[in-house]
C-alpha cells in the first residue's frame, strides 16, 4: 500500500515523505526558521549587527572533508535552541524539549500533583505547533512514570552492535596516567586499542558538523564575548528589607537543594547523594548550538568558585566566558598537556568544534587542578559500562562527609560534580539515587536544556511539601538510556582529597 501523502497547510505542496514536508514549511512559511540556510551577512543582521564575511554557511549534510561522508547533521527545529547533532539523535533530542514543555505546562495548571491525569490534562491544553501536530515527539513512558523502569526492564540486553561508543576516548592520551594504567585501560577496551595510537587531523564525526571552520559566524563570536544577559530582581527577605537578587540568563543557583528534598518526598527512592549545593546549572544561550563540554565546565568551575575550593583564585567574579576556556585549553597545550588533542582538532580557539574529556583534561592541568579520569566500557569480565559507572559514582559519593540526620534518605555531600562523557554528548553528574526495583538512577544537569518553570518556582523553598517526580524526571538518567552506550568517562575534581595521583607528565607552574 503506497504512503498516504503529506499536505503542506499553507499550499499545495505535497509529499509522500512527512520530513519533507515539515522542511518546506519551515523553509518558504516559517520566518527566522533554523532550516534555512543563510549567509553571514544575512545571519548578522538578523541579531542586529553586520558582517563583512559574506561566506556562505555549509549545509549541513554536506562534508567539507572527503572522510566525512555519510554523516548527516541536522539543525533542531525547535525555537531557539541552535543544537545541530546527527539525524539518529533526533527523537531522544525532542523527547527532553518535550519534556521541558510538559513541566512547564503542569506547573501552570492549579494542582501541583505528579499523576500521570494531570500530565496528560497539561498536554491536551498544549496548543501544538505544525511540526508537534505532524511529528511524535511524546516522551516515553519509562520518563513520566519511574515506576514502569524495573530491574527486569532496566537488565535488557543489548548488541554491541547497538550501542554507541565514544569516538574519541581519553584512553588515547599517554598523558592520562602511568604506562601500567594506560595497558590496562586498552586491554579493557578491547581489540580497537591495541593499535598503536597516533594523533591524526579529525572530522565531523569526532569534532561535530563544524569540524574544519576556521573561525565561527561573527554573529555568534559576539554573543558569547558579551555573554549572557544579567538583570536585577526585587523581593522582600523574610525581615521585610528589600533585597535585589542577580540573575544571569543561563545560570540556575538551588538546583540541587531542590533535588535533594524531592528526592526525600518521592516513595521510590530509597536512598540518595547530591554533589556540593554550591553548584550551578549552566545551559545554552539561545541559537549557540553545541557547547557542551564548556557549559560543564562553567559547572565545574562553579563549584570550585561556591566552595572555595583549591584553585577557586583562578575564577575571580563570574563564571568565565566559553572564549576564555577556549583559551585556557589552548594554553594547556602550550604546556605540554594532551598536546595530540591540538593536532586532532586544528586547535578550537573561535571554532565550534566539539571538544571532550582530553581538553577537559588540558584545562584543568593548565589551572593546576587535580583531577582523576576514569574510563568505563563493556567487557566480559566487568560486565555492561553502565553498571560500571553507576557503581563508581555511587562508591565517589559515599567517600564524601555527608550529612543524614536520622529517618532521611538523602545524603548531602561536599563532593565536587562529575563531568560525564557518553558518545555525542556530555551531562555533568550532580547526584545518584537508588530506587525501590533495585535500579539506580544519575541525576544531571544537561546543558542543552534549560531549567524549566516549575523547577524555577521551588528554588529557594526550604520546605517542599509534595512529591514531583515529574520534575525529577527531568533529571534522572536511569539504566534505560545509559545501556544504549558501550563506554562512558568521567572526569572528577579531587583536589579536597589528602592523595590524589597526577598524570605522569603534570608539572605545575612555577610559584
Amino acid at each position: 500500500m503506497a504512503p498516504r501523502k503529506q499536505t503542506c497547510p499553507m499550499c499545495s505542496f505535497s509529499s509522500s515523505d512527512a520530513y519533507v514536508v515539515m522542511l518546506h514549511f519551515e523553509e518558504e512559511h516559517t520566518e527566522d526558521s533554523p532550516f534555512v540556510i543563510q549567509d553571514e551577512a544575512t545571519t548578522s543582521q538578523v541579531n542586529g549587527s553586520q558582517s563583512n564575511n559574506s561566506q556562505q554557511t555549509r549545509h549541513m549534510a554536506a562534508p567539507d572533508h572527503p572522510e566525512d561522508d555519510g554523516l548527516e547533521y541536522m539543525l533542531c527545529p525547535e525555537g531557539d535552541c541552535g543544537e545541530v547533532f546527527l539525524l539518529t539523535e533526533l527523537n531522544e533530542h525532542l523527547d527532553l524539549h518535550a519534556a521541558e514543555k510538559l513541566v512547564d505546562d503542569i506547573e501552570e495548571t492549579p494542582s501541583s500533583s505528579s499523576s500521570s491525569a494531570t500530565t496528560m490534562a497539561a498536554t491536551r491544553n498544549y496548543n501544538p505547533s505544525f511540526i508537534s501536530s505532524n511529528f511524535s515527539i511524546a516522551i516515553p513512558k519509562s520518563l513520566r512514570d519511574p515506576s514502569i523502569v524495573s530491574a527486569s526492564a532496566a537488565s535488557t540486553n543489548l548488541s554491541t552492535e547497538d550501542k554507541s561508543s565514544i569516538s574519541r576516548s581519553v584512553v588515547d592520551f599517554s598523558a592520562v596516567s602511568s604506562a601500567t594504567d594506560q595497558k590496562k585501560l586498552e586491554k579493557k577496551r578491547g581489540n580497537q586499542s591495541k593499535k598503536v595510537y597516533k594523533s591524526k587531523r579529525l572530522g565531523r564525526e569526532e569534532l561535530g558538523p563544524y569540524a574544519w571552520e576556521h573561525k565561527m559566524p561573527n554573529w555568534l563570536y559576539r554573543q558569547l564575548e558579551k555573554g549572557p544577559k544579567i538583570s536585577l530582581e526585587r523581593h522582600l527577605g523574610n525581615d521585610g528589607r528589600l533585597i535585589y537578587e542577580e540573575i544571569v540568563e543561563n545560570e540556575t543557583a538551588g538546583g540541587v537543594q531542590v533535588l535533594a528534598q524531592l528526592m526525600e518526598l518521592d516513595r521510590t527512592v530509597t536512598e540518595a547523594w547530591v554533589c556540593h549545593p554550591a553548584v550551578l546549572h549552566v545551559c545554552k544561550l539561545p541559537n549557540e548550538g553545541g557547547f557542551c563540554g564548556y557549559r560543564n565546565l562553567q559547572m565545574l568551575i562553579s563549584y570550585v568558585q561556591g566552595s572555595k575550593a583549591p584553585g577557586y583564585r583562578n575564577f575571580p567574579g563570574r563564571t568565565p566566558g566559553i572564549l576564555k576556556i577556549q583559551d585556557w585549553i589552548e594554553e594547556g597545550w602550550d604546556k605540554g598537556f594532551n598536546t595530540s588533542g591540538r593536532v586532532e582538532t586544528g586547535g578550537i580557539r573561535g571554532t565550534r568544534k566539539f571538544i571532550g574529556t582530553p581538553e577537559a583534561q588540558a584545562f584543568c592541568a593548565n589551572l593546576n587542578m587535580a583531577f582523576d579520569c576514569q574510563a568505563f566500557c563493556d567487557t566480559p569480565e566487568n560486565g555492561p559500562a553502565y553498571l560500571q559507572l553507576l557503581n563508581a559514582v555511587e562508591k565517589y559519593f559515599n567517600g564524601g562527609i555527608s550529612t543524614r540526620p536520622e529517618g532521611k534518605k538523602v545524603h548531602k555531600t561536599d563532593r565536587a560534580p562529575i563531568y560525564l562523557q557518553k558518545p555525542g554528548h556530555s551531562i555533568t553528574v550532580v547526584g545518584l539515587e537508588k530506587r525501590t526495583d533495585g535500579s539506580c538512577d544519575l541525576l544531571v544537569y544537561d546543558p542543552l536544556y534549560k531549567t524549566s518553570g516549575a523547577m524555577k518556582h521551588l528554588l529557594g523553598k526550604t520546605k517542599i511539601g509534595t512529591a514531583r517526580s515529574d520534575i525529577l524526571n527531568t533529571y534522572r538518567r536511569g539504566p534505560k538510556q545509559l545501556q544504549r552506550y558501550r563506554d562512558f568517562e568521567t572526569l572528577k575534581y579531587v583536589a579536597f582529597l589528602r592523595t590524589f595521583r597526577m598524570p605522569a607528565n603534570f608539572t605545575p607552574p612555577p610559584a
